[in-house]
């Protein structure tokens, strides 16, 4: 699985019907991270695929109404969270929770293969959060045929990014990287490069 943010980072994002949601305290807290604890070992010793990909899907498990609670758990521990938005619907999600504006970081990974959809994607997450003034560090990539194109628009838009084998394999040229060092060797270039008009 290749998100390895926090997982309750992108739990938060998953689900609606929080409007009704009341404050927990410690113990509902606890009870929160038990239940996702408990769920997710569960799934991964029954070696359930379609169990793991619930505690990520957007409305696949019964995990979401107790994400705030374990996001205030990890705030008042001093944790950081890295939300991650992969669609729209996230992004929308994710600006319902009230304390939205306090995670240490946004993460914004778009699988779609096809670079102008996912371009699309990307610019309506943007533009969400924008919209709602949230002021956060972003962290933009992609995977295989989008890497690159996300590189240059992180680069362009001054947000961080990433790449490794995990997201692709590729060099910018086509060929297959030796590893991660030339991955992240070729990145570096790029964001050391001079931006054309064209792409300001």
């Amino acid at each position: 699985m290749k998100r390895l943010s926090a997982i309750l980072g992108v739990l938060a994002l998953a689900g609606a019907g929080l409007a009704a949601q009341q404050k927990a305290g410690a113990s509902g807290d606890e009870a929160a991270i038990a239940k996702i604890r408990t769920t997710y070992q569960t799934a991964v010793m029954g070696q359930d695929a379609a169990g793991i990909a619930k505690l990520y899907a957007a409305d696949g498990a019964e995990l979401p109404p107790n994400a705030p609670a374990v996001m205030g758990l990890l705030g008042r521990r001093g944790i950081g969270i890295e939300a991650g938005l992969a669609s729209v619907a996230d992004a929308e999600r994710f600006l319902d929770f009230p304390d939205h504006g306090r995670v240490f970081r946004i993460l914004i990974e778009i699988a779609e293969q096809d670079m102008a959809a996912a371009q699309g994607i990307g610019d309506g997450i943007a533009a969400m959060l924008d919209g709602a003034g949230v002021r956060r560090p972003i962290l933009l990539h992609g995977f295989d045929a989008t890497v690159w194109p996300f590189v240059a628009v992180a680069h362009r838009r001054q947000w961080s990014t990433r790449v490794g084998l995990e997201d692709g394999k590729h060099l910018p040229d086509g060929t297959i990287a030796s590893g991660n060092a030339a991955l992240v060797a070729a990145a570096v270039a790029m964001f050391r490069s001079p931006q054309t008009a064209s792409e300001s």
